[in-house]
């Protein structure tokens, strides 16, 4: 039994540790190659500087979510370092971040080897990291969309298990891009099924509803409609 949980001690935090380590890597990578993309040096990087100016009306657009640049927004405030210097920074960390949260999904599904070559594939596919060394939003919603997807194995675990990482993860994909907003809908509805739509299912929705208020706001300030995103306004447009 000693044995065992010796074992278990050894190798649960392997996933993380090589998350952190691959994420400086990116880091560091980042610096000294210097990678800079026209969306984010024209778009994310501005915005992160408006808001640690206090410019909101710049910082705010209702066909950009309110996440990734408000983070980029606070990185910049409280450091003093170019917007798309706190862009790649949070982007990197982001797509580290998500290297255990993949680790212990794959596992579930299948078994640790092939959580393990997961991971492997994961670190070499030159288009994640490319995405996070250019300092966009994508490693924040893979983060987002694995934190649920743990969330959801949780619940078949362990009925009486943490919401926390269901409610992060909603957070993000509600927040950080506007098409995660359908798949946290999509996602909801396969938890909802696990937990038999119980309360923690409906808690999610008010949690959900309450995530997108700021963004509703923003968009209600532009266009005159209580909805996410623009893009969302255009397709209801469409529909209605």
């Amino acid at each position: 039994m000693i044995e065992k949980v010796k074992r278990f001690g050894a190798w649960r935090w392997a996933p993380l540790c090589v998350g952190i380590i691959m994420a400086v890597f990116a880091m560091l990578l980042g610096l000294f190659f210097d990678c800079a993309e026209v969306d984010t040096m024209t778009r994310y990087a501005p915005m992160a500087e408006f808001f640690a100016e206090g410019n909101w009306q710049e910082v705010f657009h209702p066909r950009f979510p309110l996440l990734f640049q408000t983070l980029a927004g606070v990185l910049v405030w409280a450091t003093g370092m170019p917007g798309y210097i706190a862009c790649f920074l949070l982007s990197t960390c982001f797509w580290g971040l998500a290297i255990p949260l993949l680790f212990l999904v794959m596992e579930r599904i299948f078994d640790r080897q092939t959580a393990w070559l997961t991971v492997v594939l994961y670190i070499i596919c030159p288009m994640l990291l490319t995405y996070s060394l250019f300092g966009l939003r994508e490693s924040l919603r893979t983060l987002g969309t694995l934190l649920v997807v743990y969330a959801i194995f949780l619940r078949i675990e362990k009925p009486c298990g943490t919401l926390l990482p269901l409610f992060v993860g909603m957070l993000i994909l509600c927040t950080v891009r506007s098409d995660t907003l359908l798949l946290a809908i999509i996602l909801w509805a396969v938890y909802a099924w696990f937990d038999r739509a119980g309360w923690r299912s409906w808690s999610t929705v008010a949690w959900c509803a309450l995530c997108v208020q700021p963004m509703c706001w923003v968009t209600y300030r532009w266009l005159g409609v209580w909805l996410p995103s623009s893009q969302w306004v255009s397709m209801w447009n469409r529909l209605f």
